[in-house]
């Protein structure tokens, strides 16, 4: 829900940025809340902004709408990318994505 609340607020890439960090470098839970508070912050959010958001009914909706869609298309797990029609699982995964947007 975080994830879609820093969309909201025009900074998805900053926070999805911080937060794999968090996760995959500095192994941190980021499903607690002083975790994701940091990250937040790391990524130019207001940490009591981005609380109030995760709680509306709307943000929960849109992850749940994001969530079945994903399923739909064939994810199976954390994380899981599309770049068109193609699917990429796993953080090690993320360089060979990079390839696929920016080759012609």
């Amino acid at each position: 829900r975080a994830v879609v609340a820093a969309g909201r607020l025009g900074r998805l890439v900053p926070f999805a940025r911080a937060a794999f960090s968090a996760y995959f470098v500095d192994d941190e839970n980021i499903s607690n809340w002083e975790a994701l508070a940091r990250v937040a912050q790391r990524s130019g959010i207001d940490p009591e902004e981005i609380r109030a958001l995760i709680a509306e009914p709307e943000i929960k909706n849109a992850l749940k709408e994001a969530t079945e869609e994903a399923v739909e298309r064939g994810a199976f797990g954390a994380p899981t990318f599309f770049w068109r029609d193609q699917m990429f699982f796993g953080n090690d995964r993320l360089t060979l994505l990079e390839g696929f947007i920016t080759s012609p």
